[in-house]
């Protein structure tokens, strides 16, 4: 698959993945349900879900590393900007330096999977999902899963780089 496949599938995903509403009580969920998906892993993973400015949700394994929280706040930070996953951001990035200007900020943005736009259908994106700790791109696929799971759409997914 091309990187171009990629970017399309992606965006598909964005546009499929959109909820009616989203509140806080709808981070919670979401954040839980990646939570629950995960905690089995015992991997050092940490999940934030903003929604504007405000981190409605954010939760780490216990004992495990609060860098990843870092890695996860640039991975949001960088859907924020772009308006697309993290992973779009990646892949956009490896096929034409799209972005290449972020890439040199990363204290700031992270160029890589496991943030995803949260967008409903008629505000569009209104906050972002994102996770630290797997190897990419799953942590993009469980976000993905996880969206589609609750959503109750199915769509495809990128599974390498």
């Amino acid at each position: 698959m091309t990187n171009k496949e990629k970017l399309l599938i992606l965006a598909e995903q964005e546009k499929t993945l959109e909820f009616d509403k989203f509140t806080n009580y709808d981070a919670l969920l979401l954040g839980k349900a990646l939570a629950d998906k995960l905690i089995e892993s015992e991997r050092p993973i940490a999940i934030i879900v903003r929604i504007g400015n405000y981190q409605v949700f954010s939760y780490t394994m216990k004992g495990k590393e609060e860098s990843h929280f870092g890695w996860a706040n640039r991975k949001a930070n960088l859907v924020e900007k772009i308006g697309h996953s993290s992973m779009y951001g990646r892949i956009a990035y490896m096929e034409s330096h799209e972005y290449a200007d972020l890439v040199k900020q990363e204290d700031i943005y992270a160029i890589g999977c496991g943030g995803f736009p949260i967008a409903t259908k008629d505000k569009g994106i209104v906050g972002v999902v994102a996770l630290s700790g797997l190897v990419d791109p799953e942590d993009h696929n469980v976000i993905v899963e996880t969206l589609s799971e609750i959503i109750g759409k199915r769509v495809d997914l990128v599974s390498t780089l």
